[in-house]
């Protein structure tokens, strides 16, 4: 009779871990990403990453890093703060060529190299500037061609070149800002509907400069927010970016 307690315990821990298992496996995971910086604008992202504690990638210009003392200070408080994810977007940012840029692919290569010596990257993980390309355990997506050459020889170098599946619209008049209500529209949409490079996971590209708009940054509050409190969502960095897309339904999704 004393044993009952016990074995009900456990039938109990196991239906509990079963449910969580079955629950977590069908979240979609979201990445929330910022590229270009650091920048002036980039202490509205500070402000925001400690205010709400949302785990972010950040995808840094080496050049950006040394083109103040603040931008290296910056840096420097970006690699002690564990809900950051630093990431390598090339040393030059392409010096905003990106034509002239992408016609030489070992220059490409080359820069990233020089982002990932210079600031001592961990994680072979990059973004291209100006495109729009992903490589990532055989699979490849790639906006504009020009860019190919370069991302097939960084892929065989090991990085893994992550792209993104939607971009918080913004521009300098704040006529085209995007609300969070029109963002967790299009998360929801390809939640349900695919569309995204890898089922299941929805990488979004942000801007550092588009939390200068006082507005934008409340949508963009609200936006995180909504997401954290949604059990059908998890928000992860991309080192959490699964590696074997042919295995990802295997997966099991821990909660933050």
């Amino acid at each position: 009779m004393k044993l009952l307690p016990v074995i009900l315990g456990l039938f109990v821990l196991q239906t509990t871990l079963a449910q969580t298992t079955r629950d977590s496996s069908t979240c979609t995971n979201v990445y929330i990403s910022f590229d270009d910086g650091p920048l002036r604008s980039s202490s509205y992202l500070e402000d925001a990453i400690r205010r709400d504690s949302f785990p972010v990638t950040l995808f840094i210009v080496g050049q950006q890093v040394f083109n103040s003392s603040e931008n290296y200070r910056r840096w420097n408080r970006y690699q002690d703060n564990p809900l950051v994810e630093l990431a390598n977007h090339s040393f030059s940012h392409a010096s905003g060529k990106y034509r002239l840029f992408y016609k030489q692919p070992a220059g490409v290569v080359a820069d990233i190299l020089k982002n990932e010596d210079t600031l001592g990257f961990t994680e072979k993980i990059v973004r291209l500037p100006g495109r729009n390309v992903w490589r990532i355990n055989g699979r490849s997506r790639t906006d504009l061609p020009d860019a190919s050459a370069a991302a097939d020889s960084l892929a065989g170098a090991g990085f893994r070149i992550v792209g993104w599946d939607l971009e918080w619209c913004f521009d300098s008049t704040g006529k085209t800002n995007y609300t969070a209500a029109h963002m967790l529209e299009l998360v929801h949409f390809f939640a349900g509907h695919g569309g995204s490079f890898s089922r299941g996971n929805i990488v979004i590209l942000c801007h550092d400069p588009m939390l200068l708009d006082t507005a934008t940054r409340k949508e963009f509050d609200i936006f995180i927010h909504t997401l954290r409190k949604d059990p059908a969502f998890r928000l992860r960095k991309l080192n959490q970016y699964p590696a074997n897309l042919q295995e990802q339904a295997d997966r099991i999704h821990l909660p933050n």
